[in-house]
């Protein structure tokens, strides 16, 4: 767990006004995403709201081709996570991604959560959070996913399941 930030705090039931005004999503796509069991978070830092994330229940989506997935009901997806550009570097990303876990770890007891290898700050705030690499996705010479594991190698089997791709070695690239 993170040390405590003076005036941090996080709202796990904000009103779509809330969450249309620092997502800038329209309020259908908000409808839409609360429909398919994606809850919003928003993190608030001295009364204001500095950044948020989405915890996805039941379904979502990853990558460019926007490829579908079902979350088991005992596990959650993490997604579509923003800090205001004036607040970055105070540690509000990784605690809010605890701030998420902690309320939703009674009901679930997977969290995952998906990076750009591209993105170094995305990939330390959640090392910050306490995650762990599960497995690196890679494409294929036929230009579908795969992923390539990292140990243990029952993370990424259970990561794979989910995702729906084949676990590959680097030998098969």
């Amino acid at each position: 767990m993170l040390p405590a930030l003076t005036g941090f705090g996080v709202f796990d039931s904000p009103s779509d006004q809330e969450v249309v005004r620092i997502t800038k999503l329209s309020d259908a796509d908000i409808q839409a995403r609360r429909q398919s069991g994606t809850l919003p978070y928003l993190a608030v830092l001295d009364g204001e709201a500095v950044g948020y994330g989405w915890c996805a229940c039941r379904q979502a989506q990853f990558g460019s081709r926007s490829i579908p997935f079902h979350i088991p009901p005992w596990a959650r997806y993490l997604q579509d996570f923003f800090t205001d550009p004036h607040q970055r570097g105070l540690g509000i990303y990784p605690r809010l991604l605890q701030a998420i876990i902690a309320k939703e770890r009674v009901s679930a007891n997977a969290f995952w959560i998906l990076h750009q290898t591209t993105n170094i700050a995305s990939s330390r705030g959640i090392a910050k959070a306490g995650f762990k690499v599960a497995a690196t996705i890679c494409f294929l010479p036929d230009r579908e996913l795969g992923m390539i594991p990292v140990e243990p190698m029952g993370r990424t089997l259970a990561g794979a399941a989910m995702l729906g791709l084949p676990v590959v070695s680097h030998a098969e690239l």
